[in-house]
């Protein structure tokens, strides 16, 4: 096939002439129909397309002549690339801007969810039975509300605060939508005391307080996933997929930090038990990693903050008898 160039504007059927190697039929394409692809404004052979039709030169001197006869073509190419770029780049900010100012647009939107549709969403994922059976001690149990009740005293929370203990070996504590906060067995096993515990629950009952469950959902999972579950067409893999993106930026965990520490000194309870319980957690995280440590990323200058707002308590989080109590409350239990 041999392919020839009429100078553009001549005729209104000027173009790209193809005919075959005999000389005899071919076509003609006009120029305001021909597009050169992206990589032809390199170095290489000339690829054109028109419609579903595409040619190749291999000719060296092409890319040269059909700039000469039609240098519209490649400024139409020019601006195709140009616009492709700064369509990439714009849609790449406006992701970076989605993915940046997420956690944000969550606390808006956080504000015009009902705080029944959270504590329904709660209800349903704290009945989920991969918590292990519920502990129902009774005098764990009141041990437990009596501090609750303790460190949330002169506190108005947005719902009705619930504090239980699920019979699991794991070393974590869960806030979750609604109100609801999760402590698992292996926490209390861990613990060494009430105010260590204290401290975990305080920080726990701030991400409550904020309503950083739902923030987070929001930020993480999305409305689709929210509005699935708090219908109730929730099932058991979203519950799953739900306390898997269930955790909190670093801003979120200090603030957390920050207000456990405020809810210990407005309880007299110290604040070392706390920052104690952390730290021993940090350094058990260089073998085995703890759980506890998974969904509260360990950071200095966490630590460093809480460290240097250390506050001796005016009494024990717990006395000695309803410390016990406590760490039995999974003794007597139920599912």
């Amino acid at each position: 096939m041999t392919v020839t160039l009429a100078p553009e504007g001549i005729r209104v059927d000027d173009g790209i002439r193809l005919a075959a190697a005999e000389g005899e039929g071919g076509e003609i394409w006009p120029y305001s129909s021909v597009s050169l692809r992206a990589d032809e404004l390199r170095k290489g052979p000339v690829r054109l397309a028109r419609g579903d039709a595409r040619l190749t030169v291999e000719d060296p001197a092409f890319a040269s002549a059909l700039a000469a006869a039609a240098p519209t073509v490649k400024r139409a190419a020019r601006r195709s690339l140009l616009f492709g770029t700064v369509g990439t780049i714009a849609l790449l900010a406006a992701i970076g801007g989605l993915w940046w100012g997420l956690p944000l647009i969550a606390g808006r939107i956080v504000e015009y969810i009902p705080p029944s549709w959270e504590e329904r969403l709660g209800d349903t994922v704290e009945m989920q039975p991969g918590w292990g059976a519920r502990c129902t001690g009774s005098a764990g149990s009141a041990a437990l509300q009596g501090l609750t009740r303790q460190l949330t005293k002169g506190v108005e929370p947005p719902f009705p605060i619930t504090v239980i203990v699920r019979d699991s070996p794991v070393v974590n504590a869960y806030a979750l939508p609604g109100g609801h906060i999760v402590l698992l067995g292996g926490l209390l096993g861990e613990a060494q005391s009430p105010d260590e515990v204290a401290g975990v629950l305080a920080h726990e009952l701030t991400h409550a307080l904020n309503r950083h469950p739902m923030r987070a959902l929001v930020a993480n999972s999305g409305l689709a996933l929210l509005i699935e579950l708090t219908l109730g067409n929730g099932t058991g893999a979203s519950v799953g997929f739900l306390l898997t993106t269930l955790s909190y930026s670093r801003a979120m965990e200090a603030e957390a930090d920050a207000g456990a520490v405020k809810l210990l000194q407005r309880a007299g309870i110290g604040t070392d038990g706390f920052a104690t319980f952390f730290e021993r957690m940090e350094k058990r995280a260089l073998g085995p990693k703890l759980p506890y440590l998974s969904t509260h990323p360990p950071d200095a200058q966490r630590l460093a903050a809480v460290r240097a707002e250390t506050t001796r308590g005016k009494w024990p989080a717990l006395s000695n008898a309803d410390w016990q109590a406590l760490k039995a409350i999974c003794a007597a239990k139920s599912q």
